[in-house]
């Protein structure tokens, strides 16, 4: 007998080498969300296709999109890239509150990571990294010029990389 339904397409990431907290010291998430380090989401899921089928189909859509990305870095199971961001786009996809005060941004740039691998049961393990880089100047002439400043993932946009499996895999009628 299986445990999944053999028509189950999708399903969040399983750790079985961790045992569950007890929900009462667990922090909030949304579902699929882990954490790494300052708060910072990491996006996983579980696709029920093979390695080349989730990279391609996320593929096709940032080529949909018609992003400009830049020192892109492909192998079987990985997929890594630059995408610059402008102002606005930036301000959009990061933790307000993670910024630093007084800088007058002009531009971003994200580093996307896509990293997916075989797991149990015919599933792919699809993890999405996002880092973010602010670029601006401070307003404040006493404090040390920056080139950059490292900010903080509201998560957007690694969940429209997650959307973009779950519309691409569930089947239509169970939508």
């Amino acid at each position: 007998m299986q445990s999944q339904n053999a028509h189950d397409t999708i399903r969040p990431c399983r750790n079985s080498s961790t045992p569950p907290e007890p929900k009462s010291q667990a922090p909030k998430k949304k579902k699929g969300q882990v954490e790494r380090g300052a708060d910072t989401p990491v996006e996983c899921l579980e696709v029920r296709a093979g390695i080349l089928d989730v990279q391609e189909t996320l593929q096709a859509r940032v080529r949909e999109l018609r992003w400009k990305i830049r020192d892109e870095n492909l192998n079987e199971s990985s997929w890594t890239f630059l995408r610059d961001l402008t102002k606005d786009e930036l301000l959009g996809l990061i933790k307000q509150d993670s910024m630093p005060r007084g800088i007058e941004w002009d531009r971003g740039v994200a580093t996307i990571q896509v990293l997916t691998t075989l797991v149990d049961e015919g599933y792919a393990r699809t993890i999405l990294k996002v880092h973010f880089r602010g670029y601006g100047e401070s307003k404040d002439k006493l404090v040390t010029p920056r080139e950059w400043w490292a900010l903080d993932s509201n998560g957007t946009l690694e969940e429209s990389f997650i959307e973009t499996l779950r519309k691409h895999f569930v089947p239509a009628a169970r939508q």
